[in-house]
């Protein structure tokens, strides 16, 4: 008895948090946002589990507030948790089993309409609607999918982002630019905005691609307020005098889309190519006169639906004996045309002839899968006959070669002296040490002379007149 009694007492003095949930508000538009707020008088030990209305609901953004008051001398204190809910489908959404803090919330509803209600002061805005669709099959693995995605209306679209489609087994691409056009909806104009992505399949099989979403900020214009007191609200200081420039955040998201993969044929060999179809054409740049040593240049174009460029494989021009093939200078570019692309692989070739005479250049094959016949076809450029002016090497190399034996006759050779040209500045160089060698043997001559005159007279005289 004491036992129930002390459990009883527990129980009634374990503190008791005050948690709920609820909506900002009761009824929305499909793509408006509305808050799922859970408040607390204790702090959130941890977050709620939210994963049983992410099929009803796209969440995005988490906010927590932490409101104070005071009154006679005593403080309360709530806490708030707060995420961003955009409705994915129209009627009324029930949440229930939501629990926060180890208790059991209670559930509740919020009405999701398909456009504004006319007692309300915005004007009626057309939803924000995302539309996904794919290029037409059979898909195999590596044949690039477009998934185009339109959006409309965007006329007050001021600010946003795409979140990509995603999907496993799969690459995705963002294929070009953003168009928008104006087309008539109910009689009146409507801007559409469209997005292309790229979807290349890496394995066969079943793929769901998951859809593109748009999160953005949109500008509502509010109906004209009828009095004076509605002029002087607090709304005035936001909206302007005739209650322009209110804002709303919206969300659009498109639907699922699974698609059936084929693989390719297990026989296939080499480099894997499927489309609906290959052309294979090219251009050549022969000189009028072609000989031996000229350029000869060669463009070559492959093109297929349903490819991204990237993926199309390098066509080769073989190399010849008489023809030497240098390496080609590629060009890829993928071009959109309604809902399907073409990747376009352009190539220059330059050959340059060896020897003269006939020859021919070698045919360029292509093999690709033929994705309506399921057939594997070859695209081809035809092997090529040109002349090339100047003798044939073949004849030069079976000409004899003259050979010199001993009883050949000696040749009589002319020597010809060496000339050696003097320039200005060597000629005076000689012309000075002519001079100084000249006067070197002057002098030395006059020297010698003296020398003699001198030792004749110091020979005695003949003694022939005595004195």
């Amino acid at each position: 008895m004491k036992f129930v009694l002390l459990t009883f007492i527990l129980l009634t003095t374990l503190p008791v948090w005050a948690v709920s949930v609820s909506f900002s508000k009761d009824n929305v538009v499909i793509g408006q946002v509305v808050e799922l707020i859970f408040s607390s008088d204790k702090k959130f030990s941890q977050a709620p589990d939210l994963s049983s209305i992410k099929n009803d609901f796209h969440i995005s953004g988490q906010t927590t507030r932490q409101n104070t008051t005071i009154v006679n001398g005593k403080t309360d204190t709530t806490y708030e948790l707060s995420y961003n809910l955009f409705p994915k489908r129209v009627g009324t959404l029930t949440i229930n089993g939501l629990t926060l803090n180890g208790q059991k919330l209670n559930p509740i509803q919020l009405t999701v309409s398909a456009t504004e209600d006319k007692n309300t002061k915005t004007q009626n805005l057309l939803p924000l609607v995302l539309q996904a669709q794919v290029s037409e099959g059979p898909y195999y693995v590596g044949q690039a999918i477009v998934y185009t995605v339109r959006m409309g209306d965007i006329r007050r679209i001021l600010d946003g982002n795409f979140d990509a489609p995603s999907t496993e087994g799969a690459s995705v691409q963002l294929l070009e630019q953003d168009e928008t056009r104006t087309v008539m909806q109910d009689n009146k104009p409507v801007q559409i905005l469209e997005r292309k992505y790229l979807i290349t399949p890496e394995q066969s099989g079943k793929i769901t691609i998951n859809p593109v979403s748009f999160n953005g900020i949109r500008s509502i214009e509010r109906n004209k307020r009828q009095s004076i007191e509605d002029m002087f609200e607090m709304g005035i200081l936001f909206d302007g005098l005739m209650g322009t420039g209110s804002q709303e955040q919206i969300f659009a998201s498109a639907e699922p889309i699974t698609i059936q993969v084929q693989p390719k044929p297990s026989q296939w060999q080499g480099w894997w190519l499927a489309s609906p179809n290959v052309q294979l054409t090219y251009e050549d740049k022969i000189p009028v006169d072609l000989k031996s040593g000229d350029t000869i240049e060669r463009v070559v174009t492959l093109s297929a639906v349903g490819v991204n460029a990237e993926a199309l494989p390098v066509p080769s021009q073989a190399n010849t004996p008489d023809i030497k093939v240098y390496p080609a200078t590629e060009t890829r570019n993928t071009v959109s045309d309604n809902n399907t692309i073409r990747g376009i692989l352009s190539l220059s070739i330059i050959m340059v002839p060896t020897n003269g005479g006939d020859m021919t250049i070698p045919a360029i094959k292509v093999p690709w899968f033929n994705t309506i016949t399921q057939k594997s076809e070859t695209a081809i450029i035809p092997e090529k006959h040109i002349f090339v002016n100047g003798p044939k090497l073949a004849q030069q190399q079976i000409q004899p070669t003259p050979v010199k034996t001993a009883i050949q006759p000696i040749k009589e050779t002319t020597v010809i002296p060496n000339q050696s040209i003097i320039t200005t500045p060597q000629m005076w160089l000689w012309l000075i040490i002519g001079l100084i060698g000249g006067g070197l043997i002057v002098g030395l001559s006059i020297f010698i002379l003296s020398k003699i005159r001198t030792h004749k007279r110091k020979k005695p005289l003949p003694d022939l007149y005595p004195f």
